[in-house]
């Protein structure tokens, strides 16, 4: 659980920095191609800074939700439990 916890966490811990680089780039991009044409002062470029989320890399559930969530799956029946409790109906 934990682990597809942290992949989840990472992944858009990754997602959002990249995305923010690339919003960061287009936004400069289109400042460079206005400051080209314009005859006036040049525009300054944002300082769009890219946030720290190293706090999404090492997230985890405390092991009483683990423990509990893996109750809770072991207390659930399977699909061929629920059919054989149908067929002796």
């Amino acid at each position: 659980m934990n682990q597809l916890l942290q992949t989840v966490t990472s992944t858009l811990r990754t997602t959002i920095q990249n995305e923010i680089g690339s919003a960061s780039n287009i936004i400069n991009a289109a400042i460079d191609g206005i400051n080209r044409v314009n005859p006036f002062t040049d525009i300054p470029k944002p300082n769009i800074p890219v946030p720290n989320l190293d706090g999404l890399a090492n997230v985890s559930l405390p092991p009483t939700i683990q423990q509990a969530l893996t109750n809770l799956n072991a207390s659930i029946p399977s699909v061929g439990a629920i059919k054989d409790k149908l067929e002796d109906v």
